[in-house]
């Protein structure tokens, strides 16, 4: 696997899931500080999976190992807040996360990740139409980078691009669809990290949406209805198109913060990536 970083056009696929993106970051960090591959040819990512693709883009692994740790600061989630004991606040503060752990981590991290040739696409969900968004290029990043986080009554209340509001590409845009879009802007091989929510804990997120449904508009609540609806196989991947899957997810759900469950996925996620370029 290793020849074939250094012999094609490559495109990575961050699924992205909440705290589950955990394990990508592990992978991402394998791949740049052990296998030495840092600037591919495209990225896209949804969702948790844009933190990561950012950081890897620039060369900030080791801060990713302390998201487990800071996560875990209340302000960022608070499970009150989630059924709803701390008022309309949403369980989970995105412009804390960005602001305060992210930024704060990194004070010029977007412009970090520009200095990269790779193309990057970040998927949202537009809305009044519910349908699948693709940003291009580093110009706007930031905006995108908070709106496909967004999940209303859990997580912010998305991001208003002139008339139109954005939220997590999660909502509309498939692995399937990402692996395209990758093919599409010129990748030759496509690696996909996945980690979408099949397991049985993932009830668990999914009786979180709905509770947060209860006071959304009904367009989005309808969004957020037929996400919590639907039945996730897992991603199957063949030439030109690998996938690397977390073995396990050791949060309960991907709103849990537990710092030991996740720096356990990062810590599974690196060796992933070791064993997939050994």
């Amino acid at each position: 696997m290793r020849n074939i970083l250094k012999t094609s056009k490559v495109g990575l696929v961050f699924r992205g899931c909440g705290l589950y993106s955990a394990h990508q970051a592990g992978f991402a960090s394998a791949l740049g500080e052990i296998v030495g591959f840092r600037e591919p040819h495209v990225i896209v990512a949804v969702s948790g999976g844009v933190a990561v693709s950012i950081f890897y883009l620039a060369e900030r692994f080791k801060e990713m190992f302390d998201w487990p740790r800071l996560f875990a600061d209340k302000r960022f989630i608070s499970r009150r807040r989630l059924i709803g004991l701390q008022g309309q606040a949403p369980a989970m503060d995105v412009n804390f996360l960005v602001d305060s752990i992210f930024i704060r981590q990194v004070p010029n991290l977007f412009d970090e990740a520009a200095q990269k040739s790779t193309k990057i696409f970040v998927a949202t969900t537009r809305f009044p139409e519910g349908s699948p968004h693709w940003s291009s290029g580093y110009s706007d990043l930031g905006k995108y980078f908070r709106a496909t986080m967004t999940v209303p009554g859990i997580a912010g209340d998305g991001v208003m691009m002139g008339e139109e509001l954005h939220l997590d590409g999660c909502l509309s845009v498939t692995t399937e669809m990402c692996v395209k879009k990758a093919l599409q802007e010129g990748a030759e091989i496509v690696i996909v990290i996945d980690n979408e929510m099949t397991d049985p804990a993932s009830f668990l997120g999914r009786l979180a949406i709905r509770i947060a449904c209860r006071r959304l508009k009904k367009d989005v609540r309808e969004a957020l209805m037929q996400f919590a609806a639907l039945q996730v196989k897992p991603f199957s991947a063949e030439p030109p198109v690998f996938a690397c899957r977390a073995r396990r997810f050791f949060a309960s759900n991907p709103f849990d913060p537990d710092p030991d469950a996740n720096y356990r996925a990062i810590q599974e996620g690196y060796e992933d990536g070791i064993r997939m370029f050994a």
